[in-house]
């Protein structure tokens, strides 16, 4: 053993945690610690932080006396010296990701996904003797990778947690979740560095790279962009085509009404004369009938036209029209009796119940099928009004998203229809709004009078 060591920092310079190979060294030997470094001196025990520059340490091992004093102890120094040097740059780019992949459900398009999530983090050690004692141990290594891979499964915990409450919450659909990449970063930096620190450690910036989903998740959102797209597309075109050709949606539904009519009046009444029959439709139409049957649905308008005297209404007797185009068009002359027409008692093709277990006639206008109750409303976008179909995801004219599943107002978590509570907040559901005592008009929380009936709330 020399008489007195140099004992300084020889090891891999990216290595957070380094033991010197040199123990039980004498008295006055010199520790020499390097600015990107600090020393934890262990002496008999007790260990002592070193800063930068150049240190003599004092020890109970005096040159020439180790030899007896290890006749005592069977060859170990009674007062043994250890060194270690940590770290202090900054640790760059240390790589992190989730082991499994978290299942988070897309409230826009109604699907689960299983996302995978990776990103970067950087730290640096601030307090040696901590991070020594609570973290590595007195190892004689510890490297950067190690702590990530200590620190894996609280930084997944924290990660599906806010990335689950940014796309439940916010209501943020799988395809625009990269944009706030940056933003739940920056969320997920407060829980993190409060366990960074009880190690030691300050962790300087959290940073999220990507967020990925299956494959399966992935195709089905693009099948559902596609179609969205595809019915856009479809639709511009054909509003462009009428617009080239000088009509519209209405002008085309009018015609294919007319051309219907003509069709089921020349089968009923002649059997022939399909010309005629035509043009006396189309007077009608022109006359101001048109307008009523396009706003009917396609089905012919039952009240007369008060606009055009002498239109007789559909299903009258002739004679009760006469001097009418309709009737001058079948050479009807006033006071000639003229055969009545049959009216069809069975509806239109479609005009049903829709429920299959019914299939009762329904009329234009009925909200509800009398015979069983169901609705005959068609469903609409809830954006632009647009009438969309059953299974659609998105409304093809603005893009909305369709079939949401219903939420809590209070904290948007998805709720069952009948659930009277949110489970996870408490907040009560279906709540029948508040209403005057007196006149029974609707009000709202806070307002202190009806504003109907002056009666005080």
């Amino acid at each position: 053993m020399a008489i007195a060591n140099v004992i300084q920092f020889e090891g891999d310079p990216d290595a957070l945690v380094w033991k010197s190979p040199i123990e039980d060294f004498n008295t006055a030997s010199q520790l020499i610690v390097d600015p990107t470094h600090e020393a934890i001196v262990i002496i008999e025990g007790h260990p002592e932080v070193y800063g930068e520059g150049r240190h003599t340490i004092e020890t109970q091992n005096y040159f020439g006396l180790n030899a007896i004093q290890r006749m005592a102890t069977g060859g170990e120094t009674p007062f043994p010296c250890q060194v270690y040097f940590v770290n202090k740059v900054h640790a760059m780019d240390m790589k992190w990701g989730t082991r499994e992949k978290i299942v988070v459900p897309d409230v826009t398009y109604g699907i689960m996904l299983n996302l995978g999530i990776r990103g970067s983090l950087s730290f640096v050690v601030t307090d040696s003797r901590k991070f020594v004692e609570k973290f590595t141990g007195y190892r004689r290594e510890f490297r950067p990778e190690e702590v990530t891979e200590k620190f894996r499964g609280i930084i997944s915990t924290e990660v599906k947690t806010s990335v689950a409450q940014m796309m439940i919450g916010a209501n943020i659909d799988y395809v625009h979740l990269a944009m706030y990449l940056k933003e739940i970063g920056q969320i997920l930096m407060q829980p993190l560095s409060q366990y960074f620190e009880d190690y030691g450690i300050k962790l300087v910036f959290f940073n999220m790279e990507t967020i990925r989903s299956d494959e399966d998740d992935v195709a089905e959102i693009k099948a559902a962009l596609s179609e969205a797209s595809a019915m856009r597309i479809k639709a511009k075109g054909a509003a462009d085509s009428r617009a080239i050709q000088g009509y519209d949606w209405a002008s085309e539904k009018k015609a294919d009404i007319l051309k219907a009519l003509a069709t089921n009046q020349t089968n009923t009444v002649i059997g022939g004369g399909t010309g005629d029959i035509l043009n006396g439709f189309v007077g009608l139409v022109n006359n101001g009938m048109g307008v009523g049957v396009a706003m009917n649905g396609g089905n012919p308008a039952a009240p007369a036209n008060p606009a055009a005297p002498g239109v007789p209404t559909l299903g009258v007797p002739a004679s009760a029209a006469a001097g009418s185009p309709l009737a001058n068009m079948f050479g009807a002359q006033p006071g000639m009796p003229t055969q009545q027409q049959p009216v069809p008692t069975t509806p239109a093709a479609g005009h049903v119940c829709p429920n299959p277990n019914c299939g009762q006639p329904v009329q234009d206008g009925w909200k509800v099928c009398p015979a069983c109750g169901t609705s005959l409303s068609k469903p609409k976008c809830p954006n632009c009004g647009q009438g969309v179909q059953d299974g659609w995801k998105v409304c093809p004219a603005c893009g909305t998203p369709l079939n949401k599943p219903a939420t809590c107002p209070n904290c948007n978590q998805p709720v069952q229809d009948g659930w009277k509570v949110c489970p996870a907040c408490g907040t009560a559901l279906n709540q029948p709004k508040p209403t005057c005592p007196n006149c029974s008009q609707e009000v709202q929380p806070g307002w202190a009078a009806c504003p109907n009936c002056g009666t005080k709330l």
